[in-house]
């Protein structure tokens, strides 16, 4: 789940309520997508949302587009 705490530490100018749903890579993706194996299935855990911003479109002014920004940790494989 997403907390209030992980919410405050996204940047950009979404609202909490997106901040909220796409703030936690692993349980959007989870709940979305139910088929396994799932693309990225054993990195899903180490992604973390760093910003979340919508701007309208440059080409397209009455619609918006959303940037989220996710890092990921690297390891070394087995």
């Amino acid at each position: 789940m997403t907390t209030a705490s992980q919410i405050s530490r996204i940047k950009g100018n979404a609202s909490d309520d997106i901040k909220y749903t796409l703030g936690n890579p692993a349980i959007y993706f989870g709940t979305h997508l139910s088929e396994p194996p799932l693309f990225g299935a054993t990195i899903i855990d180490r992604l973390v949302c760093t910003e979340i911003f919508l701007d309208k479109k440059v080409d397209e002014p009455e619609k918006l587009e959303a940037k989220v920004v996710v890092e990921v940790e690297v390891k070394e494989g087995k």
